[in-house]
């Protein structure tokens, strides 16, 4: 998908990462919701998100999707602890969850910000 969005978009989310103290590797990935309506008839553009593996702090995650519906409020942490790499199933309301999700979001409301369509 990244073909799709643009080149610009995934440079744009690396400088976020890094910007966050995020590490990525190969596998980020952009990804783009589809379009749909609101009950007004209002169309929205699809959501910009991402997915891959990444570093940070001291853990290794792993975010995918959890349905066939690629919007950003609909992903999956794995989240790994790097030294121990026990796998850490965290819920919703975990410190460290959260805290990734508001960066997770933020970032994306950004890369929305920079679509430009």
């Amino acid at each position: 998908m990244n073909d799709i969005i643009g080149i610009d978009l995934l440079e744009k989310c690396k400088k976020l990462l890094t910007k966050n103290k995020i590490k990525f590797d190969d596998t980020l990935r952009l990804e783009q919701s589809l379009p749909y309506s609101l009950p007004n008839k209002v169309k929205k553009s699809g959501e910009i998100n991402f997915i891959g593996v990444f570093e940070w702090k001291k853990y290794v995650i792993r975010i995918t999707h959890t349905w066939k519906y690629e919007y950003f409020t609909c992903v999956y942490l794995i989240i790994t602890n790097k030294k121990s790499k026990k796998s850490e199933m965290t819920i919703e309301n975990d410190k460290i969850n959260k805290e990734f999700r508001n960066i997770y979001s933020n970032i994306c409301n950004e890369l929305e910000k920079n679509k430009g369509g």
